[in-house]
């Protein structure tokens, strides 16, 4: 079983993804804050998260900067979907590919079948 974490604040969008990604051989879990998501670390380590960067308390960021302190979240990958633009994050500082970032969607543009789309490629 493949196990998806939704790390976003609003919780109808969240319920939204989960249900276009729902399938029987997945396993969904919604988070609407970084810091909750990481303590489930401990337990989960997820094949695919989700997240948006603009997160209440710990932002994105430092969610996935925690992340590789798990040493099997190292093959988790990632999938931004954010109202925060791809052109104003400072890329040249970050590994992206040590992050497990593969693709940066922008939630403003990015229907749900999209979105389901991009996670079905990288589960």
């Amino acid at each position: 079983m493949k196990t998806i974490f939704i790390i976003e604040p609003d919780k109808l969008l969240a319920k939204n993804y989960a249900h276009a990604l729902q399938k029987k051989d997945r396993q969904i879990v919604m988070f609407s804050t970084a810091s909750v998501a990481v303590k489930a670390l401990e337990k989960i380590i997820p094949d695919l998260v989700i997240m948006e960067l603009a997160l209440p308390g710990h932002n994105g960021f430092e969610f996935l900067y925690e992340m590789l302190s798990y040493t099997d979240s190292q093959k988790c990958r990632v999938v931004i979907n954010s109202f925060v633009q791809e052109a104003d994050i400072p890329f040249g500082f970050i590994n992206r590919e040590e992050m497990g970032i593969v693709a940066y969607l922008s939630k403003q543009f990015t229907p749900l079948d999209r979105l389901a789309e991009v996670a079905n490629e990288y589960l």
